[in-house]
């Protein structure tokens, strides 16, 4: 390890060696880490000053941001930053669906009124107080309680069954037990970082197609998986692109997004 990290981030050329490594060197904000002149590659770095900004404001400024989608734990946060943004000038554009970041905005535009070919057309744009008093849209219809979605009165029985991580601890994970039944709709939510992704990629599913599939998968670091009796085999879908088209992925292919528009 201290062999490979010195041979990748070290340079010969500016003399450059490194001792004992610490975890220190890792990270990536670390001064004492890589070569500061070449970066560890030999040769030093340039860039076209052209392409450099003097004046540190101008960097946020004059500028056009884009936003699409973020975890509602962040929402405070991150409205404020784009409210930040926008007082030094700029211009921030936000694709979102969340309500903190729609009665947040200054102008609001408005798509539809429906979805796939129902849609297409500009329903309202403008301030809040429009979008709410325009009968055709459904998004001010939502926001001013005309109209709501109800919470299910029943679920699904659950059957007894179902699969058990123990002591999962890659990554963030600090060594937890979680049960996910089966023949249920399990939604898995938490902020970014939390260990979402790894629990259920790294783990849960390598784990299942480790035993179901190929014993040659390396599944994330845990201690046991409980009740893989009850499975036969394990899916996953994911947004990979499965042709030449970047936007096709198995769930464009097999129309799940149709049956969620219509």
């Amino acid at each position: 390890m201290a062999r490979e990290f010195a041979r990748t981030f070290g340079s010969a050329t500016h003399a450059l060696v490194y001792g004992d490594i610490i975890p220190g060197f890792f990270m990536f904000n670390n001064p004492d880490s890589a070569c500061r002149t070449c970066g560890g590659i030999g040769t030093d770095k340039q860039t076209h000053q052209d392409l450099l900004i003097t004046n540190p404001e101008r960097s946020i400024r004059d500028g056009c941001f884009l936003r699409d989608g973020l975890h509602p734990k962040d929402n405070v946060k991150m409205i404020d930053t784009l409210r930040s943004l926008r007082d030094l000038g700029n211009t921030v554009i936000v694709v979102e669906h969340d309500e903190d970041t729609i009665r947040a905005a200054d102008h609001l535009l408005e798509l539809g009124p429906g979805p796939g070919i129902h849609g297409g057309d500009v329903v309202v744009a403008g301030t809040l107080d429009e979008v709410l008093r325009c009968p055709e849209s459904p998004t001010g219809q939502y926001l001013s309680g005309q109209r709501r979605i109800e919470t299910p009165t029943e679920r699904r029985e659950i059957n007894g069954k179902s699969l058990v991580v123990r002591g999962a601890r890659e990554n963030n994970l600090k060594s937890v037990d979680v049960e996910i039944p089966l023949g249920q709709f399990v939604c898995v939510s938490g902020a970014s970082g939390s260990g979402k992704s790894t629990l259920i990629n790294e783990i849960l599913y390598k784990e299942l197609w480790k035993r179901l599939v190929d014993s040659r998968s390396l599944s994330g670091a845990h201690d046991a998986l409980e009740g893989v009796d009850h499975v036969t085999r394990v899916i996953n879908i994911d947004q990979s692109p499965i042709g030449r088209n970047s936007r096709s992925n198995p769930s464009t292919y097999v129309g799940f997004y149709d049956q969620i528009r219509n």
